[in-house]
């Protein structure tokens, strides 16, 4: 009876809607309204779906694309419905799919694509409800401490997921939409780069000025390394990939990295050639492109730290169990920890060294117990599905480091991977600054679209 009733109410609606005193149309179970609806925004009400109607509860519009700024519209077929969105590079699915399955983001199947998409929604999203317009310019503040990060010329995936609006677990509905900032043209932010010295034991320490600068992105490494991957794979894919963003306020002030310490210093292994490529972006999305190489000499001889020796491993689906030891025992440190792959790899190309990222957050000192025992089983239970990266790291009394980095997933039947040792010699042995070669906007190949 009451279908009846509603089917009639529909009808009634459709055939004099040019009298109805009210224009939103009401569905009401008990004593609660559980969905309404503009009535200008409904062509009709039907009890069987049509072919050809998509009746997803979520599904996205995309209204306006810039050099800098994407706005859209995340719909919902309820006022209740709650959902995660949020627009996600190219290179940050690429980044994810080449780490999980080893493959480039362009050849997975469309299954395979939805489920890099919505790990990388899953870590990286805002929260919605009901229909909404979202407008994200890229740098600028999220409300959340953090910056949109809209880079011109980039590809994006326009991603919705619907949620469980108590707990935000995701539910059946997930979507998503492609859109390409526009190119940046050459834009009025400049800046110069040059080297200060080295900074005691942390590096190298650079210095910036600039005019008009929004913010900038930078990649630092050893220049074979970085000048072969852009040819490779174009300076867009490097920047992509492993590009940090900076306030240029922040990287001519100190503190972040102790008390005093310069911001702008950039890490070292040794002698060698070394660049910094800087991309300076304005407020209207353009870009202006900067190169500094700085060749670097070794200011004393590296020396082997402490061995470190795995005497047995094992997993299983939700525990690892690591024994190792360290000679000499007598050492002036010694660290071990356990963090996702991802983690570890991200503070890397952050510049962070790999003995700083085993020494840091929640590692355990095991100095005692190496200096009692020359060994020590490390081991966690409840693990997550996903790759961690164990550290173990030892200084010796000379100041010389080791640190060992094993990989691995929570699975009997999977692989360990296990890196060669990193070696770095006493702290006092500080490079020195040889010589310095600045170059602006030099000409950097583009990846192949």
């Amino acid at each position: 009876m009451i279908k009846k009733l509603l089917a009639a109410a529909v009808l009634a609606s459709a055939a004099f809607g040019a009298y109805a005193q009210h224009d939103t149309m009401y569905l009401i179970k008990g004593d609660r309204v559980v969905g309404k609806y503009n009535v200008d925004d409904v062509d009709y009400a039907t009890f069987s779906l049509p072919e050809g109607v998509n009746d997803a509860t979520v599904w996205l519009d995309i209204v306006e694309v810039s050099k800098n700024s994407v706005t859209y519209i995340v719909n919902t077929v309820n006022p209740t419905t709650a959902y995660a969105h949020n627009a996600i590079s190219y290179y940050t699915a690429e980044y994810a799919a080449l780490d999980f399955m080893g493959t480039p983001f362009k050849d997975l199947s469309d299954s395979e694509k939805v489920e890099i998409l919505q790990y990388c929604l899953s870590y990286d999203a805002y929260v919605g409800m009901d229909t909404k317009t979202f407008t994200q310019k890229d740098y600028a503040d999220n409300s959340n401490g953090e910056h949109f990060s809209i880079i011109p010329g980039t590809q994006y995936f326009l991603c919705a997921w619907e949620i469980n609006p108590e707990d935000y677990t995701p539910l059946e509905t997930f979507t998503y939409e492609e859109f390409t900032t526009q190119a940046p043209e050459a834009g009025t932010a400049t800046v110069e780069a040059s080297v200060v010295g080295p900074y005691e034991d942390w590096g190298v320490q650079l210095a910036f000025t600039g005019n008009d600068v929004y913010y900038l992105r930078t990649c630092w490494g050893a220049r074979s390394t970085m000048d072969q991957y852009v040819s490779a794979y174009g300076a867009d894919y490097l920047f992509g990939l492993f590009g940090q963003a900076w306030d240029l306020e922040f990287l001519q002030s100190s503190g972040e990295l102790g008390d005093g310490v310069p911001n702008s210093i950039w890490p070292v292994n040794g002698s060698g050639e070394y660049v910094l490529f800087i991309r300076a972006y304005d407020k209207d999305g353009n870009m202006n492109e900067y190169r500094l190489d700085v060749d670097v000499e070794e200011g004393g001889t590296a020396a082997d730290g402490p061995k470190i020796t795995i005497f047995s491993k094992e997993k299983t689906s939700d525990s690892v169990s690591i024994n190792f030891e360290i000679s000499p025992s007598n050492v002036e440190e010694a660290y071990v920890r356990m963090c996702g792959e991802n983690f570890t790899d991200d503070r890397l190309n952050m510049g962070y060294e790999l003995h700083e990222i085993a020494m840091g957050g929640d590692a355990t000192d095991i100095t005692s117990d190496i200096n009692k025992f020359g060994e020590y089983t490390f081991s966690a239970t409840g693990l997550e599905e996903e790759w961690k990266s164990i550290l173990i790291y030892a200084q010796s009394k000379d100041g010389a480091r080791t640190t060992l980095r094993i990989n691995f997933f929570p699975d009997p039947e999977s692989e360990w991977s296990i890196y060669n040792p990193v070696y770095a010699a006493p702290a006092k042995k500080l490079p020195a600054v040889k010589k310095i070669v600045s170059k602006r906007n030099p000409t950097l190949p583009k990846m192949n679209k």
